[in-house]
């Protein structure tokens, strides 16, 4: 799931699904009908996976360039139609996928989905982090249905309000605002830690560039000294242009 900061989509966010080489336009409306195709396409109307990326984009004016990789969820019983391996090519993905892309763990987030399914023990699990994850747990409750965000988000809270094992997890841990308010501090931790490299490249750029403005003369008083310039800017330019090529 990529969010990207575009200027052209100032008002309604832009869109598409990335997949098998395409790239398709969607709607806030169609998006899960839409996913649903695709994943359909990638790995058959079974209960199959596919190593395959299937990709979220979207674009819109004023929000941080983020990128998030949701990892596949871990089944340990196949169920009909499903490989009797599934648990293990599941854990290769997650392995292989969170790997490349965070190899000590320190950036994984671990998102607790469908909890009131099987909520005995889960509050044990989450304390003891048996897997080391970087950022640690949320359990959220997922919209079902046809819920809009605002009945979610109120039922979600009911959730785990009242329900007798899943209200004793602590409340920085859980829903949907804690997952948002936790990725926005991420991100703005990384900026923090990226600032000061930014910075150190600016100024090397800089000096760079006012060194090499230095070296040009300062006073341009006959034709003969125009010409010479020229021939020297563009002596530069060739060499430029030479090493590009090579």
């Amino acid at each position: 799931m990529r969010l990207q900061n575009d200027p052209q989509f100032s008002t309604t966010p832009h869109l598409c699904l990335e997949y098998n080489g395409k790239s398709v336009d969607v709607d806030e409306v169609s998006v899960a009908d839409a996913i649903i195709l695709a994943t359909d396409e990638i790995v058959g109307h079974g209960k199959g996976i596919s190593n395959k990326l299937l990709t979220l984009l979207v674009k819109k004016n004023g929000v941080p360039d983020l990128t998030m990789v949701d990892l596949p969820s871990i089944t340990r019983v196949p169920v009909q139609g499903q490989a009797d391996d599934i648990f293990e090519q599941i854990s290769d993905i997650i392995k292989t996928m969170s790997q490349k892309v965070d190899k000590t763990g320190e950036r994984a987030l671990a998102v607790v989905t469908i909890e009131d399914k099987a909520p005995k023990g889960l509050l044990e699990k989450v304390i003891a982090d048996e897997v080391n994850i970087g950022i640690g747990y949320v359990c959220v409750g997922n919209r079902i249905g046809k819920e809009s965000y605002e009945e979610a988000r109120k039922n979600e809270a009911r959730l785990f309000s009242a329900h007798l094992l899943l209200s004793k997890i602590d409340k920085s841990m859980v829903g949907i605002p804690v997952l948002a308010q936790k990725l926005v501090s991420i991100q703005a931790k990384i900026i923090l830690k990226s600032l000061p490299e930014i910075e150190r490249k600016i100024n090397d750029k800089l000096a760079t560039n006012l060194a090499e403005l230095n070296r040009l003369p300062q006073h341009l008083s006959s034709m003969a000294e125009a010409l010479i310039t020229f021939m020297h800017i563009l002596s530069s330019f060739k060499d430029s242009l030479k090493k590009i090529l090579l």
